[in-house]
This record gives C-alpha cells, sequence and structure tokens, in this order.
C-alpha cells in the first residue's frame, strides 16, 4: 500500500487504530501486507484485503458480537464492492478520520463555555465512556460488558491509546480516544445526541 496523500494517512491510521485491538484477550487477527482483519468482541471488522481474502476473513469471524463489518478507504480494490455485495454485506455508514501533527502550532481550540474534557483513568469513569460511546455509536446495550472489558484491558497495557470524556455542563456528553503514533495521532470522537 502506497501512501499519496493526507486521504491515504488517515486511513493508515484508522488501519492501525483498530489493528491496536489485537493486544487484547480473546481477539483473533490477521495482519499481513495482503488482509487485515481483527475480531475482537464484540468487533468484527475487515479493514484491509484484496478481493480474494474476504472469505478467508469471514471463515475465522467471531460467531459473537456485531456483524461483521468491512471498512473501505482509498487503498481498497477497484472491484471490491460487487465482491462485498456477493458475501453479504451492504453499505451501512461512512466513516470520517482526521490527523493532528503534534508539532501543529496554529491549531488552537477556544472551547465551548459549559465544557470540559478529562482523560479517563478510573473505573467509575471509564463506565461513563462506555455509555456515551454506546449511545453516540448507537451499539447495542447487550454489549456493555465487552466493552467495558475490551477498553479496560487496552488502559492497563498501554499509554499509547488513551481515552477522553467530554463533559457538557457536568453531564457526560463525548466519548473519544486518542491513538498515539511516533509523530502523529488520530482521534475519532462520538456525539451523544441529548445534549
Amino acid at each position: 500500500m502506497k501512501i499519496k496523500n493526507q486521504s491515504d494517512i488517515v486511513e493508515q491510521h484508522l488501519i492501525q487504530h483498530w489493528m491496536y485491538f489485537q493486544h487484547t484477550k480473546k481477539s483473533l487477527k490477521v495482519d499481513t501486507p495482503e488482509m487485515k482483519w481483527i475480531s475482537a468482541s464484540p468487533y468484527n471488522r475487515g479493514i484491509y484485503a484484496g478481493t480474494r481474502h474476504i472469505e478467508t476473513a469471514l471463515g475465522m469471524c467471531s460467531s459473537e458480537g456485531e456483524e461483521p463489518l468491512w471498512i473501505v478507504g482509498p487503498s481498497s480494490y477497484d472491484n471490491l464492492g460487487p465482491v462485498l455485495h456477493k458475501n453479504g454485506f451492504v453499505p451501512y455508514e461512512k466513516w470520517i478520520g482526521m490527523i493532528q501533527h503534534i508539532q501543529e502550532k496554529e491549531y488552537v481550540h477556544t472551547g465551548v463555555e459549559g465544557f470540559q474534557c478529562k482523560r479517563v483513568h478510573t473505573e467509575a469513569e471509564l463506565k461513563e465512556w462506555i455509555k456515551v460511546y454506546i449511545d453516540g455509536y448507537q451499539k447495542p446495550k447487550e454489549y456493555q460488558a465487552d466493552f467495558l472489558e475490551r477498553f479496560r484491558e487496552l488502559m492497563q497495557h498501554t499509554d499509547q491509546y488513551h481515552l477522553y470524556l467530554g463533559l457538557y455542563h457536568n453531564r457526560p456528553a463525548v466519548a473519544g480516544s486518542l491513538f498515539f503514533m511516533t509523530v502523529q495521532r488520530v482521534c475519532t470522537v462520538s456525539l451523544q445526541l441529548d445534549i
């Protein structure tokens, strides 16, 4: 995969973000130059592959958790669409990623009145984060224990993956994650709709 422009860099960060879950217990993964797939309950994600690998990936997919999702990005093969359709995939949603250079000084966040953001450190904060995450991404509530276990493990074993909870007038409103790379970072955010 050659990186040609900023959208390719964003895609590479999102791939690495998802593949970071391979470091948690009970996860299955394929991480080769030809295919990247992670099954870390409740997630089942196809991240990158040539069309001939899709059936192989589905064969290793966990029967527990969400239906398999396949993320399509700039590096996806041109004939990926028909192969995904043949294997039962339909368009679900458009994903957005962003890139921010740590050295960049021009970006200044002016703030929003009544909003504060803090890093998640405690079990109680993690439980609040999970609630906002589930509401924001409209995940089934029955996966709450799975999400809690998965993110608890990430928090305990790495300093490269941070979780942040945004409070709006002291109410949990935003769940965000920050994944540190060598010189860049990628951040994903979900918003709770009832603020």
